[in-house]
């Protein structure tokens, strides 16, 4: 079992079609999880992502 700090994960800002948004990478296929991924958003007051979808399961925390 992995145990971190969300926070120890350097966040990245997102550039195409979003504004004002962050993503750390929480749990991501490279770490083993095959069919699963979790990220942490930070959404700045006027920022927004774009409505879209995946083929995959992933968990997302805001």
């Amino acid at each position: 079992m992995k145990v971190i700090n969300y926070k120890d994960v350097p966040p990245v800002s997102i550039e195409e079609g979003a504004r004002g948004v962050q993503i750390r990478w929480i749990i991501t296929e490279e770490m083993g999880a095959k069919n699963f991924a979790m990220r942490h958003f930070e959404i700045a007051p006027d920022g927004f992502t774009p409505l879209h979808s995946h083929d995959w399961e992933h968990e997302v925390l805001f």
